[in-house]
């Protein structure tokens, strides 16, 4: 996930940065049902499968930016 910085010189509102964080949300959301089912119970998900989902996105993410960012986002 993306992290929205607060700096000087930055035009957005409170509201619009929220925003901006949810839609963030949102990809990471999607990002980690490509992997696992959306009706998969909570208690399933063990560190085997995490472990998993992790050496997946490593084959799914062509870049190391990219994963990177993906594996801070869970």
């Amino acid at each position: 996930m993306k992290k929205l910085k607060m700096a000087r010189g930055v035009t957005l509102t409170f509201e619009e940065g929220c925003n901006k964080y949810l839609e963030n949300c949102r990809q990471s959301y999607v990002q980690f049902f490509k992997y696992f089912d959306r009706n998969m119970l909570v208690s399933k998900i063990t560190q085997k499968k995490y472990n998993e989902y992790i050496l997946f996105l490593r084959s799914y993410i062509d870049n190391d930016v990219k994963y990177k960012r993906a594996i801070t986002s869970i």
